[in-house]
Formats: C-alpha cells, sequence, structure tokens
C-alpha cells in the first residue's frame, strides 16, 4: 500500500483520461452503431416495436438511450474508497449505478439480482 499511495494522483490522472476516451468511443462510435441496428431492425421487423410505440424517426432518442458502462476503475485503497461510495450514496450523492459501473464494470441490477439470490445461502453469524 505504501508504493501505491505516491501513485495515487497519477493513477486518477490517467483515469479521467482513460473515461474521456471511453466516453467519445461510446458516443461517437458504439452509440451510433447501436441505433443504426435497432432502426434497421424495426425496418425490417426483426424487432417488432411495442404495441402503440411511435415510429423510430419520431422516438429515436427513447429507442437508443443508452449507457455505455466499459470496464471499472479497480481500487487503489480498497477500504477507504468503498467507505466513501457507501457515504456517497447515503448522502444522495452518488447512486448504485455509478458506483457499480465506475469501480467494478458492472451492471447494478446483475449484482443486485445476484445478491439477492445468494444472501439466504450465506451463513449467520452468531453474533
Amino acid at each position: 500500500m505504501l508504493i501505491i499511495r505516491p501513485l495515487a494522483p497519477g493513477l486518477l490522472e490517467a483515469w479521467k483520461t482513460l473515461n474521456r476516451r471511453r466516453t467519445d468511443f461510446a458516443n461517437g462510435f458504439a452509440y451510433p452503431v447501436r441505433t443504426a441496428f435497432i432502426e434497421e431492425a424495426l425496418e425490417v421487423n426483426d424487432l417488432p416495436p411495442p404495441d402503440n410505440a411511435p415510429p423510430f424517426i419520431e422516438a429515436r432518442g427513447a429507442y437508443s438511450r443508452r449507457t455505455w458502462i466499459g470496464p471499472g476503475r479497480r481500487w487503489i485503497d480498497p477500504v477507504a474508497e468503498k467507505q466513501g461510495a457507501v457515504l456517497g450514496m447515503e448522502a444522495g450523492l452518488s447512486t448504485l449505478e455509478s458506483e457499480r459501473a465506475e469501480n467494478s464494470g458492472e451492471d447494478w441490477e446483475d449484482v443486485l439480482h445476484q445478491r439477492l439470490a445468494s444472501v439466504p445461502c450465506m451463513p449467520r453469524s452468531s453474533t
């Protein structure tokens, strides 16, 4: 841990750069490709729209809305950063979605479903 601490500011700056590039990739490439895929799938009826849904051209944003998660940042100081994440969520400054995406690259709903399934299987503490 003593070796990593002096590197932390540099690692955080590198993460900001990578995050910006990830956002640029998502908005400049992944989003347009996904939008074109959805538009074509609707056009050839491979993906039938919901009943009473507006045409794609009128509701392009609604059909194409997405969040690009990408890989997570991982932890420099796991205990402090997890405590900070909990405090941020409790104070309303962050969400489970953003914390899971940023720190592990996981979808929060998948994690929550897995947690709900695994909690009953966990041994109870005797305290």
